[in-house]
């Protein structure tokens, strides 16, 4: 890949790495409507057509690949381009009337894009009044093997760094065009496969942090950070490892004109306007005030590792007294709920699903003598005996044990407080 450069190391899970066969059949088509057929279309084959003609409602050619497109999959294309006359042709990797585009430049071309969605084609298109006269061939469509990311959305998007000399290092080819005298925050997810060394990143001056010496072997993905104040109007962000032999796999490298790590945003290399967090009432007990004596606690997540640590999310007050919790628990593939009124026990229910690393949708739903468990659109356990809290009780929402212990690992997606739902509300907001 163009846009970094390496040293003394390998990377595996970018385009360069497209492997397996070509996806390609001999189903390329003028469209899928002949209000959008080019005038001319012939020579279609596996891997390419010629098509010439006035776009007057916007031309397609539909490219469908002999496997559907997998959703969170990385995907390379390659394709050669004669231009006769006329003007350039789109490649479109979206819906048809999609908005992802990439203009097409005569000669050889390739280009690795993400897709957000499943089953869509490859579109060749001209937008209404485009005259064009073109040849395009050699046209072959990959698969990227990508890793396993922190990403519920990106969940293959990550990439595997082996370090395979001293200071084996990754960073941009060409440093991006910043402001002086500002603060920049890089940040970066890494987890560790082989090895103890230190890992080291790169803040906007180029200068090196150690932000892990091995301690952390276990933890599997943490984002590490880093802000400095530029010095220049050359900006740089990359990853060192130590020690020759070490392996991470990496993911979500941002560079962000802020003095935190914002929540990370996928774009593929662009810019991207990010709207700053904010956080409105935080600490307002009123917030929860009609969920005391009946409410649900949703969660979307998934746990990092099946590592038989526990991981907790607990709507509480403050103390060890008062507090609803979803756990991941350590004990194989198991998800846990429970309520503690006054320090007493009134609702515990344990259930074991195939894959705590996979994608869950969690409620846990409490009312007086009436408790319920429903993950990934099914109810799983139920109670009918127990008391819940009075007015007033919950206030804070944590991601941890009640202690800053046991914090919650993994890949969140989202959380909720709702008040009471009924069991068909339960079942949709929690069905896959």
């Amino acid at each position: 890949n163009s846009d970094y450069s390496k040293s003394s190391a390998t990377i595996e899970g970018d385009a360069s790495t497209a492997t397996g066969l070509d996806l390609n059949t001999d189903v390329i088509t003028n469209s899928v409507n002949t209000n959008f057929d080019y005038d001319n279309f012939s020579g279609a084959s596996a891997t390419g057509f010629t098509a010439s003609g006035v776009s007057v409602s916007g031309s397609y050619a539909s490219i469908k690949p002999s496997a559907n497109i997998v959703a969170g999959t990385m995907y390379y294309v390659t394709y050669d381009l004669t231009i006769n006359s006329g003007t350039a042709p789109y490649l479109k990797n979206d819906i048809v009337f999609g908005t992802s585009a990439n203009i097409l430049e005569a000669g050889t071309n390739n280009t690795a894009f993400f897709y957000a969605q499943a089953g869509n084609d490859l579109y060749i298109s001209h937008n209404i009044g485009e005259t064009a006269d073109f040849v395009i061939s050699n046209i072959s469509v990959k698969e990227v093997s990508g890793y396993s990311s922190p990403s519920v959305d990106y969940p293959t998007d990550a990439y595997l760094f082996t370090a395979t000399g001293a200071n084996a290092t990754i960073s941009l080819t060409t440093p991006l065009t910043i402001s002086n005298s500002t603060s920049y925050n890089n940040s970066i997810f890494v987890k560790r496969v082989t090895g103890t060394g230190n890992i080291l990143i790169k803040d906007i001056n180029n200068a090196e942090t150690v932000v892990s010496s091995g301690t952390d072997v276990a933890l599997g993905y943490t984002r590490y950070d880093v802000t400095s104040t530029s010095t220049s109007t050359s900006g740089q962000i990359g990853i060192k490892l130590a020690t020759s032999g070490d392996e991470v796999l990496i993911f979500g490298a941002n560079l962000s004109q802020t003095t935190y790590a914002p929540p990370y945003a996928y774009t593929n290399g662009a810019t991207a306007t990010v709207t700053v967090d904010a956080i409105t009432a935080a600490g307002n007990a009123a917030l929860f005030s009609s969920v005391n004596s009946a409410g649900v606690l949703y969660m979307e997540f998934a746990a990092f590792a099946n590592d038989l640590a526990s991981r907790y999310i607990s709507l509480n007050n403050g103390t060890y007294n008062d507090f609803v919790q979803i756990v991941h628990l350590n004990a194989p593939n198991t998800i846990r709920a429970q309520l503690f009124v006054g320090g007493v026990l009134q609702a515990r229910m344990d259930y074991v699903v195939t894959d705590t690393t996979a994608n869950h949708k969690v409620v846990f739903r409490w009312a007086v003598n009436d408790f319920e468990l429903f993950i990934d659109g099914v109810s799983v356990v139920s109670g009918t005996s127990g008391s819940t809290f009075s007015a007033e009780t919950l206030t804070t929402l944590d991601l941890d044990y009640l202690d800053g212990s046991q914090n919650l690992y993994g890949k969140t997606k989202q959380v909720a407080v709702y008040n009471y739902l009924t069991d068909a509300q339960c079942i949709s907001l929690t069905t896959p």
